[in-house]
């Protein structure tokens, strides 16, 4: 078979070694692979430089115009964004050819992520994470904190068959243009790889499944996507390190031009925006938080809580583990209300409130610093209470449990 599956007289590329010509390389005047003496005995180097032959092939003897910069180039270093292109479809098509036979490749594109290696470049003009994510793409396995997509080989291998790409930036467009799938999903396995390309990756969040994510610094923020499906208070919390300072927003468009709210807690407080979804105000539908990083170096947790559910009277249950963090219910009412929150264990500690919005789209979106009320915290494994008497004309309040921290039970009890 030939190298371009449209080929039919099929190219020969050779291979000169050992060579005198000085390095190991891929000369496209002669179609031949060079190496020197040693390098033949590695069979990803070998891997390597023969992508090079099948891109110059598949491109019909032109190549992006890499420079000649390019002959010195590393894997973790930011480039041209065409030399990162070329030496990034090596590095991939490399490691996928020895792996087929049990070999190990010189590098570990897997691993690498957002400040680990810490002398790692990031973005897509660097080979290393450019090969990641071609790699990403194609396995199923989960990546530590983004990634976990896989669609095997043959989409990835299609775009570059069809198309003459000069960047990793064209390639996805041009993956897009095909047809294929450069949503959410594939796109984390890119973002695994500190590559984020416009419009930008937007993490989805599932109620009631939490995210333990690393401090975003680089980049500085995350960006995040949840979709909500009850005409009931929903809410987005996030806990950081107790020591770390976040800030929380909320925006109503995937550009995230439109700012709904925020959240601006400070040292290791646990920031949320509810969103009221009763009739008259916000219709249930797609928003997208940011999370922006302001001091520390702890991971933090964030998640969506969107249940649908109506406080009972007679109260209700919550069990949540370390990482679950917060919980809502809706209780309509034109009464004073007293709600008490008990833990299980001495190790948790809650906080509970009470939020409350006007009607109206524009004016349902609360943040913790707009609360209707809140308990006074008692510390760990003591009961948490609030108290409210509802304001006229409003009749269905959000209850928020957060969980600071233990996991166990949390009773409530309403009066």
């Amino acid at each position: 078979r030939c190298w371009d599956r449209d080929d039919t007289d099929c190219r020969h590329i050779g291979i000169v070694w050992p060579t005198d010509e000085g390095g190991t390389f891929y000369d496209p005047g002669d179609d031949e692979v060079n190496l020197e003496d040693l390098q033949a005995e590695n069979p990803w180097t070998v891997a390597h430089e023969l992508g090079h032959g099948v891109m110059d092939d598949v491109y019909k003897d032109y190549q992006p115009d890499i420079g000649p910069d390019c002959r010195q180039h590393f894997v973790h270093l930011a480039e041209k964004a065409e030399c990162a292109w070329v030496e990034g479809f090596a590095d991939w098509y490399g490691t996928e050819v020895v792996e087929l036979f049990g070999n190990p490749a010189s590098f570990d594109f897997d691993t690498p992520t957002w400040g680990d290696p810490a002398d790692w470049d990031n973005g897509p003009n660097v080979e290393g994470r450019i090969a990641g994510a071609l790699r990403d793409l194609v396995d199923s396995g989960d990546e530590p904190s983004w990634d976990s997509y896989g669609e095997g080989e043959a989409n990835v291998w299609e775009v570059f068959l069809d198309h003459r790409s000069d960047t990793f930036q064209q390639y996805w467009q041009q993956r897009g243009t095909d047809g294929y799938n450069v949503g959410d999903a594939p796109q984390a396995s890119l973002f695994q790889n500190t590559i984020d390309l416009a419009p930008g990756f937007r993490e989805p969040l599932t109620a009631g499944a939490e995210r333990v994510r690393p401090t975003p610094n680089p980049p500085g923020r995350h960006n995040y996507r949840y979709d909500t499906a009850f005409r009931f208070w929903s809410v987005v919390a996030l806990r950081p390190g107790a020591n770390d300072d976040y800030e929380l927003e909320l925006y109503d468009d995937r550009a995230m031009t439109q700012r709904l709210g925020q959240s601006l807690s400070g040292r290791g407080a646990t920031d949320f925006i509810a969103v009221d979804s009763n009739v008259n105000n916000r219709e249930p539908g797609d928003y997208y938080p940011r999370v922006t990083h302001n001091f520390g170096t702890d991971p933090y947790v964030i998640e969506v809580a969107d249940g649908g559910k109506l406080l009972p009277l007679t109260g209700d249950q919550r069990t949540m583990g370390n990482n679950d963090l917060v919980e809502v219910w809706d209780t309509c009412t034109d009464a004073k209300r007293s709600i008490t929150v008990t833990p299980s264990g001495a190790a948790q500690d809650a906080e509970l409130y009470v939020v409350a919005s006007r009607p109206g789209p524009d004016t349902s979106v609360i943040g913790r610093q707009q609360i209707l009320t809140g308990s006074v915290s008692g510390g760990a494994g003591e009961p948490e209470s609030v108290e409210f008497t509802p304001p006229a004309g409003l009749d269905c309040f959000g209850v928020i449990l957060i969980n600071k921290s233990g996991s166990g039970t949390y009773s409530l009890a309403v009066s």
